[in-house]
């Protein structure tokens, strides 16, 4: 036994959107090729990795095993984007070289 439909169903038109419809979100995306990639590309976390470097290297801080390890904790939080605040203390006597560490980062 076949149910009654409210409404006909027109099976010419629902052939013709459905094509249409495909047709225009392929038509919608961008073609990109490698060729419109600058040659100079770096990635977000190569050029991320460079600046710690130079940063390291411009405030000496490969010199104090301890500094170093501050800098990069901290750097990696911030590569690594995570929700979660970042709590770091640093605590010493004078002449550490706290402040230089907060200045580096």
């Amino acid at each position: 036994m076949t149910k009654k439909r409210k409404r006909q169903l027109n099976i010419e038109d629902e052939d013709e959107t459905q094509e249409s419809k495909r047709a225009s979100t392929v038509r919608d995306l961008p073609f990109v090729t490698i060729d419109t990639l600058p040659l100079n590309f770096e990635s977000q976390y190569a050029k991320f990795e460079r600046i710690a470097d130079e940063t390291i290297l411009d405030m000496n801080l490969r010199s104090n095993r301890e500094q170093l390890e501050a800098f990069q904790t901290v750097a990696q939080h911030l590569a690594n984007r995570g929700p979660e605040q970042l709590l770091l203390l640093v605590s010493g006597v004078g002449g550490t070289g706290k402040s230089h560490v907060i200045k580096s980062i």
